[in-house]
């Protein structure tokens, strides 16, 4: 996935001070974590086959959370990250325009 490929910042830039950690709760999608600021440990929450190692992102890196997943992030001194939203697909965007579509009432191409 490209830059090009998401949609907005989920979040302003959240902030964590030295040693803080903070819990990224499961949302319905997929999303990137982008470190803005210091350096940051990565680890997902759970057990067995989809546990993903622990990651380490400094100032400008990221990494993909799948949909469904809960994680943890701990600042190593003071860290800044924001959430980004991967893009729809124009498939689920037209089906998705399609449910909200008025009956007898043509949808442009």
């Amino acid at each position: 996935m490209n830059r090009s490929d998401i949609s907005h910042v989920h979040q302003p830039d959240w902030r964590l001070a030295a040693g803080a950690a903070r819990r990224l709760a499961p949302v319905p999608r997929g999303r990137w974590i982008q470190i803005t600021e210091g350096l940051a440990w990565l680890t997902r929450s759970g057990a067995g086959a989809e546990r993903e190692a622990d990651v380490w992102l400094r100032d400008g890196e990221r990494h993909w959370l799948p949909a469904g997943s809960e994680w943890v992030i701990e600042g190593r001194g003071a860290t800044s990250f924001v959430l980004l939203e991967a893009a729809p697909s124009p498939a689920s965007w037209h089906a998705r325009r399609a449910r909200h579509a008025s009956p007898g009432v043509p949808m442009a191409a």
